[in-house]
This record gives C-alpha cells, sequence and structure tokens, in this order.
C-alpha cells in the first residue's frame, strides 16, 4: 500500500468502529486492479478505510497470510472481475466480497501453506530482482551504443 499521502478525515463513533484498521487486516482494493490486497501491519495508528477500498479482519482461527495468497490467486484467476460489475467501473463492494466462498483450511495447513511459499515467492523475488537489474544495465547498453553509433563516437 502506498501510505505516502494519508488523509485527514472525520469519522462517526460507529464509523470508526467499522472502518477502523487493525493488524492483519486484508485490505481489498474495490476499484482499479480489483482485488488487490494487503496486509496492514498498523503502518499508520488509529487508521480507517475510505470509499475505495475494503476491509477484511481474519478472526483467530486464520493466518492472514495464507489468505493474502489466495486472494492473489483469485485476482489472478480473474475471479474477483467476474464478480463485479463490467458495464461501467468496476466495484468489488464489500456485498460482493462477504459473497466469495473459500475453502478453510486448518489454521495449522494455512501457516505451513503461508510458510512455504513466503519462502519460495521470496527465492523468486530475489531471481526477478537480479533479471530486472540485467534487464536494466543490457538496456542501458543498448542505448549508449546507439547513442554512440549515431554521434559518430564509435565507427561502423
Amino acid at each position: 500500500m502506498n501510505l505516502n499521502s494519508v488523509e485527514e478525515m472525520y469519522f462517526s463513533e460507529s464509523e470508526y468502529k467499522q472502518l477502523q484498521l487493525h493488524k492483519n487486516d486484508l485490505v481489498f482494493s474495490e476499484g482499479g486492479e480489483v482485488g488487490k490486497t494487503a496486509i496492514w501491519n498498523d503502518e499508520v495508528k488509529d487508521c480507517c478505510i475510505q470509499n475505495s477500498v475494503q476491509k477484511l479482519t481474519v478472526n483467530d482461527k486464520c493466518d492472514a497470510r495464507y489468505y493474502l495468497y489466495l486472494s492473489y490467486m483469485l485476482g489472478k484467476m480473474g475471479y474477483y472481475k467476474s464478480i463485479v460489475n463490467l458495464v461501467s467501473i468496476m466495484h468489488l463492494t464489500y456485498e460482493k466480497l462477504r459473497r466469495v466462498q473459500v475453502l478453510v483450511p486448518p489454521k495449522e495447513e494455512q501457516i505451513a501453506i503461508a510458510d512455504y511459499l513466503d519462502t519460495h515467492c521470496s527465492r523468486i523475488d530475489h531471481a526477478i530482482s537480479i533479471v530486472d537489474k540485467q534487464i536494466d544495465a543490457y538496456t542501458r547498453l543498448k542505448k549508449s551504443l546507439i547513442n554512440e553509433v549515431v554521434t559518430g563516437k564509435r565507427k561502423v
């Protein structure tokens, strides 16, 4: 989540109770990249959601990381897009989100799955980072070569 420009606004007491974020809440994008999900880690104290996101508070029988991975998969498979209104702007409303049915394995299994994915996805992310740096270096080399040849600094 981009928290560089968090705005302050008034919430009534009932709105505050309903919309306040708690550690390990899942935060879902309502529009744009519909269903894009993040885990709230109390980055901003006393923070509430507003109308462009939805939240899901997981209970003590659930591992938030497991549901983050599950939500990622649902988004990539196009499930969220299939349940939103495609006639105008896509909106993943609370009513639509709460109707999503998923399997709920025992918490120990959720933790084992999330731990496994954390480890292996971290390795993949590291490999992607290395490849991205290599692509950037080759891109700069290509631009430099073109510049040198076009400006006559390098003879052809």
